[in-house]
């Protein structure tokens, strides 16, 4: 990771070992966070950070979900927006004709006529 994202990396981790060449507490909490993954999958992870072109390194929740696959879409986000998604096909039996559509708002006008009257 320090080779991918440079001083970043150790600003926002610190260094792996420490000055006596043990691992630094840092990197035995990402040791464990990455218990599970094969050489494979953190191969992939690695992969997709590089391609991602993020300036910052990912968190070490983030580099898991990479890892396992969960990739992230191209909003940077795990789902897709509600804008983005299909939406539900409309039953036409269920659509106002012009006619009640113009009732419904003529009725709608009245109430709001009948309320601005009773407040003033």
């Amino acid at each position: 990771m320090g080779e991918i994202y440079g001083h970043k990396w150790v600003s926002g981790y610190g260094e792996a070992l420490t000055s006596a060449g043990d691992l630094s507490q840092t990197a035995e909490t990402w040791l464990i966070g990455l218990s599970g993954v094969t050489g494979e999958q953190f191969a992939s992870g690695l992969e997709i950070c590089v391609k991602s072109g993020e300036a910052w390194p990912p968190t070490l929740p983030e580099f898991r979900e990479m890892c396992l696959g969960k990739k992230k879409n191209e909003f940077g986000l795990n789902y897709v927006p509600e804008c983005y998604r299909k939406q539900p096909e409309r039953k036409r039996e269920r659509l106002l004709s012009s006619d009640s559509r113009d009732a419904k708002r003529k009725e709608l006008s009245k109430r709001i006529c009948d309320l601005r009257a009773l407040l003033n």
